[in-house]
């Protein structure tokens, strides 16, 4: 199991960047401590390797008497150490468990609370770990109760540790999403008293979070620098002597948030803290599992899982719901310090006294962030530019990760890379599932974006796409028979609203920026066009889409001038520094359909400016709404997230004239949103064929090719069969120059 990344201190202040090697930080700083947080992105596999070894390491220093465990790996000096306390005649390496012989009720465990799972699919975590389900079984199960949506694949190392292990178990750990959605749409106390009256959150929980609890939330939606110029004033008064003229010089947080959004927000942390709280002071203990899925419940124990007083619990949870200690370590504290503890039946008093005491003490923060080039040149300046400097005690340590394959990730927020290869992070779907946008930050939809795009380059190679119904969906669009020709095998990949190459004037020797680049078919035809003495450089947020597109430049033999970089096409800024030599140097950018999904619009635009020469231009292909949408909540339906990310058709033009552009267009000549296709009778049979193969639900084509927009998006949004999407949306081409 490969760990690639860097560990990093942030507290104590005084050793704020000191590099701490892998086995002493597992050693000194893991295996001591009662509680672990680890603050991760969702399904990078350096992170969940290291989550893995966590949790053996956690198992070997339960303080019983150990028998080898299979497998399992410990620093050799930990292994000394527990050789002197009676695990003599192991081997190094070898890991160490519980004997079999002290029976299931008082084995102390590793609990796993993992962010993935709702509390609700106890039963399936129970069923795997007792052997009754392979991961198939979990992750079909967890399919089928759908509330969730993570992509487990990632986690399999973790998950069959956990499963293989006695001493390890895994729980759900956030209250199901259907709350945060209750909240939403009926507000707070309606939702408050439901996860109250089934058990998800403590019955004096009452949401209410800190002003610096809530600058730091709204920095995530926001993208705003809580490090800028920010000296923790929320008003005018609190900026000192200055007052307006020195707030003005502070990033302060707009409230327009603080409503929902963040009590939603506080209620998914709530709901894992109530979760380990339960977990690390017994509170599980009286409780009879047979006809509950009560947290601590597991088949396999005669109806009964008893925590003890030396269990310890690692916590997997976004970054955002523990850095600085906001959301779930400060409402675990609160719970610890300050709640009605019950009396674990099976310690005695002093026990439970000397136990309740040490968990706080012994609470380890660890926070992942992606490593870029200037981490590996200067990690103490991206630690202060991300965490603000030691004094702001952000988490004891960081975990400066990087992909699978070696290669630099680009940023904590979206993974990007620094080269043309990639290894992607999983994480939510797509496909629509009746979910506000109101209910997702914008990383969130960015992480359901890239994941369902992932799936997409991941199976792009697989044969099966029909050429011939690409040509009718192209041609229709407006490319013409020669740029079908340039496109070639891989025009069965393509996917876009339009044909940006109408709309810009592309010659030899031409650099073109393409955004949100996709499987590379459009910046395959643009090859065409500029010749070997240009340069086309894709971004794509999908990592599998840009291996996919790598891969077929080099097989083409256009890599020499044609490459994709992943990145998030709203901060280009760790592929492209400012200091690279491809600012301000490309004459055209052109993106086909990506900006549909490109939560902030303005950022997104701004760096097509920020990349393009004076006098370059933009062809961006996309879909607008012409109106607001109208509200459907009441009827328990919705639009799919795509729609409801799409821009306003006014707001384009303020915003391009804002960031400077000139000689500002939106074309509205094939704006309709059903796209006419001429098939011969042989095709369209064909494709009525293909439609009923798609009704069996699955997700991809007789090939295995994975479709986005599948049959079950469809069936989920059948009820938009009622409305005339033409008078909804529009498809456009938003052109424009920078002077």
């Amino acid at each position: 199991m490969t760990i690639r990344g860097r560990l990093f201190r942030l507290s104590p202040s005084n050793l704020f960047g000191t590099e701490v090697k892998l086995a002493d930080f597992l050693e000194d700083n893991v295996a001591p401590s009662k509680l672990v947080i680890l603050g991760e992105y969702h399904g990078i596999s350096s992170i969940v390797s290291l989550q893995t070894r966590m949790q053996e390491v956690m198992v070997s220093s339960l303080p019983k008497p150990f028998l080898p465990l299979p497998g399992a790996v410990v620093p050799s000096r930990m292994m000394t150490k527990l050789s002197a306390v009676g695990g003599g005649g192991r081997q190094q390496g070898q890991g160490y468990g519980y004997d079999q012989d002290q029976g299931q009720g008082g084995r102390p465990r590793v609990r796993i609370v993992m962010e993935h799972f709702s509390t609700d699919m106890q039963p399936i975590l129970d069923g795997y770990q007792a052997g009754t389900m392979d991961f198939l079984g979990l992750m079909n199960a967890y399919r089928e109760i759908g509330t969730e949506g993570h992509d487990l694949k990632p986690y399999i190392p973790a998950l069959e540790s956990a499963r293989l292990s006695p001493h390890q178990h895994l729980h759900g750990g956030f209250i199901p999403r259907t709350y945060s959605r209750l909240l939403m749409k009926n507000g707070i106390q309606v939702a408050l008293d439901a996860a109250k009256n089934n058990g998800y959150v403590s019955p004096d929980e009452c949401l209410q979070g800190t002003d610096e609890h809530y600058n730091f939330f709204e920095s995530m939606l926001t993208g705003r620098d809580i490090h800028d110029g920010y000296n923790s004033c929320q008003t005018s008064e609190d900026c000192g002597n200055d007052g307006e003229d020195n707030v003005m010089d502070k990033v302060l947080p707009s409230d327009r948030f603080r409503s929902k959004m963040f009590p939603a927000q506080i209620l998914k942390d709530a709901s894992m803290a109530f979760t380990v709280r339960n977990l690390l002071l017994g509170l599980n203990n009286n409780i009879n599992c047979n006809n509950t899925n009560a947290v601590g419940c597991e088949i396999g124990t005669g109806g009964r899982d008893t925590t003890t007083s030396q269990d310890k619990v690692l916590v997997i949870v976004g970054v955002g719901h523990m850095l600085y200690s906001h959301g779930v370590p400060e409402r675990i504290t609160s719970h610890i310090d300050g709640g009605q503890k019950q009396p674990d039946q099976n310690s005695n008093s002093n026990d439970n006294i000397s136990h309740e005491n040490t968990i706080t003490n012994k609470t380890l923060r660890v926070a992942c962030l992606a490593a870029d080039e200037n981490s590996h040149l200067n990690p103490l300046e991206t630690l202060k530019k991300e965490y603000g400097g030691p004094d702001l005690n952000a988490a004891d340590f960081c975990f400066l990760y990087e992909e699978a394959d070696g290669t630099i990730a680009a940023s904590g927020r979206y993974d990007g890379k620094k080269d043309d290869e990639d290894d992607g992070q999983s994480s939510i779907d797509i496909r629509p599932n009746a979910k506000r946008k109101e209910e997702l930050t914008n990383d969130m939809i960015i992480e359901e974006t890239r994941e369902a795009y992932d799936r997409v380059g991941a199976t792009a190679h697989l044969s099966g796409g029909d050429k011939t119904m690409a040509k009718s969906m192209m041609t229709s669009l407006g490319y013409t028979p020669e740029e079908f020709e340039v496109a070639a095998q891989d025009a069965v990949n393509y996917q876009g609203v339009g044909c940006p190459h109408r709309h810009v004037s592309i010659k030899r020797g031409d650099k073109v920026l393409d955004m949100g680049s996709g499987l590379g078919v459009d910046s395959m035809i643009a090859s065409g066009a500029v010749g070997p003495s240009g340069t086309i450089l894709g971004i794509d947020l999908s990592s599998d889409c840009v291996n996919h597109a790598n891969k077929r430049a080099k097989e083409r033999g256009l890599h020499q001038f044609v490459s994709f970089r992943r990145a998030s096409l709203e901060d280009l800024s760790k592929v492209v520094p400012p200091n690279d030599d491809n600012v301000g140097t490309f004459d055209h950018v052109i993106s086909n359909g990506a900006f549909c999904l490109v939560p902030d619009k303005r950022a997104g635009f701004s760096e097509c400016f920020r990349m393009l020469k004076s006098g370059g231009d933009i062809a961006v292909c996309t879909t607008v709404v012409k109106n607001e949408l109208p509200d459907l909540s009441e009827d328990g339906l919705d639009f799919p997230i795509c729609m409801q990310t799409f821009a306003r058709m006014e707001e384009l033009v303020p915003m391009l004239e804002a960031l400077g552009f000139v000689d500002i267009e939106i074309d509205f000549s094939d704006s309709l949103m059903e796209v006419e296709e001429e098939l011969d009778d042989e095709k369209e049979h064909d494709n009525m064929a293909e439609e009923e193969s798609d009704e069996s639900g699955e997700e991809g084509d007789s090939e295995g090719r994975f479709k986005v927009h599948n049959e079950e998006g469809r069936e989920s949004f059948r009820h938009l069969e009622n409305f005339d999407m033409n008078t909804l949306c529009a498809r456009v081409v938003v052109k424009a120059k920078k002077p």
